[in-house]
């Protein structure tokens, strides 16, 4: 999908930065006109990629069904007990 490719590219800078020996900063730690930035960068890839989000709410939905089936196999293996 092209949308990755932007993606890719950051994660893999983001990557490299964190190989970097050093102290590892806390997002309290980030300077306030660096933190905007970030955010502002975030927030423009997101508005011009939109699927982005979509297959991230996505996998989020698939989760929680994921979730809800397998406590519900469990509720009704835990009732069928009850019935034997």
């Amino acid at each position: 999908m092209p949308h990755r490719m932007p993606f890719v590219g950051l994660a893999v800078a983001g990557g490299l930065l964190a190989a970097i020996p050093g102290r590892s900063v806390g997002a309290a730690e980030i300077p306030s006109d660096q933190r905007q930035a970030i955010e502002g960068i975030i927030h423009e890839y997101l508005l011009k990629n939109p699927d982005v989000l979509i297959e991230t709410l996505r996998g989020a939905e698939d989760k929680l069904k994921r979730e809800a089936d397998a406590e519900a196999t469990k509720v009704l293996s835990e009732r069928a007990n009850d019935f034997r």
